[in-house]
């Protein structure tokens, strides 16, 4: 079991959302909707799903994409770090959608690397061209492995990657060493080999620590101190983090610390850590979009 966690500024940012989402239970109902949303990648049709809040907009946004080699459903789940319902609850409208080769969407499997950054980029132009979204208030949230995704997409097209608010990247792995063979394997999904594993090219393009460097946005790293995957291990936040300040984006930043400071690796201990465990999760994320967007 992880340890309990410390009570830090981001426990009472927990706090604050659960009096604020108290207070939107007060407001006049009025459902929230979803659409979906179909366009033509390079492999044939790719299937989305815009959600946005009830009342009229135009509202702040944000890109999701998933974890591991899953696909956009995850975002309908309770157990997910932060869920389309959440966003629309607390206002913002989303939009997420099956990667090639996943879900709903045709297509082959291409494990977050170019084809799929192509999509993100696409996606995102995508979502600030709706008239329910404020295009100067969108932001994308990837989770876990999908920072390969993210962080290669707006790298690789830092037109439309400058016009992202931030991204926030949930405890995402930077590095191979981070990612061992079939760690993706989930029942439905495809899954990184043994084979493909072994291959230092095909992780040019699949690195997080390689693109975060070129971000064209500021880089929120959301971590908490107990890990979903490697538990007390933190070594991959410490190294993304620092590899993105000696870059382009604008801010850097890890959970509540002062921004555009190094982490120092050896003194863990003294930084600021988000709580562990998915539902207090979804809340921290909120109040970062209530902050940042």
């Amino acid at each position: 079991m992880p340890p309990s966690p410390l009570l830090t500024p981001l426990s009472m940012r927990v706090s604050g959302w659960r009096k604020l989402a108290r207070g939107l239970v007060q407001r006049p109902f009025a459902p929230d909707r979803e659409e979906a949303v179909e366009w033509r990648g390079p492999q044939g049709r790719l299937v989305g799903w815009l959600r946005t809040p009830g009342g009229t907009g135009p509202f702040p946004a944000v890109l999701l994409y998933p974890g591991g080699l899953g696909p956009a459903r995850m975002f309908a789940r309770y157990r997910c770090a932060v869920t389309a319902a959440d966003l629309a609850a607390a206002g913002y409208a989303s939009f997420r959608w099956d990667p090639a080769g996943r879900g709903e969407s045709e297509g082959e499997e291409d494990c977050n690397g170019p084809r799929h950054q192509d999509e993100v980029a696409e996606a995102l132009a995508l979502l600030l061209a709706r008239p329910e979204v404020d295009p100067a208030r969108v932001a994308v949230v990837s989770i876990s492995l999908g920072i390969a995704a993210t962080a290669g997409a707006l790298a690789r097209h830092p037109g439309i990657g400058a016009r992202a608010r931030f991204l926030l990247d949930w405890e995402g792995p930077g590095e191979r060493r981070w990612i061992p063979p079939y760690a993706t394997r989930a029942p439905g999904q495809a899954s990184i080999t043994h084979e493909m594993h072994c291959r230092p090219e095909f992780w040019v393009d699949r690195e997080a620590i390689r693109a975060v460097p070129r971000l064209p946005c500021p880089y929120l790293r959301y971590q908490s101190h107990w890990d979903h995957v490697h538990g007390p291990m933190r070594q991959h936040a410490v190294d993304l983090v620092n590899a993105a300040l000696g870059g382009t984006a604008p801010w850097v930043r890890l959970n509540d610390n002062a921004p555009n400071v190094p982490v120092d690796g050896s003194a863990l201990p003294l930084y600021r850590w988000a709580p562990p465990g998915l539902e207090e999760t979804g809340r921290v994320i909120v109040s970062y979009l209530h902050e940042l967007l």
